[in-house]
């Protein structure tokens, strides 16, 4: 599997978040004025895409209910 950069710059524009598991921009043209909020809206965006433990324990990752 190849890793994919989440945060990257544009020169003279600013910094890039790409979602981690696709690799796609999460706001397509948009560039974030600092590394730092580019970073939290990829940790953001991360913490919406991967289950959990404690969700697939309860049922919340496999659609079905417990």
């Amino acid at each position: 599997m190849t890793r994919i950069k989440t945060v990257e710059y544009e020169e003279g524009f600013g910094w890039i978040a790409r979602h981690p598991v696709t690799g796609e921009e999460i706001i397509p043209e948009f560039r974030w004025a600092s590394r730092a909020i580019a970073r939290t809206v990829v940790l953001e965006s991360r913490m919406f895409t991967e289950p959990t433990p404690a969700a697939s324990e309860a049922g919340f990752n496999d659609g079905g209910e417990k």
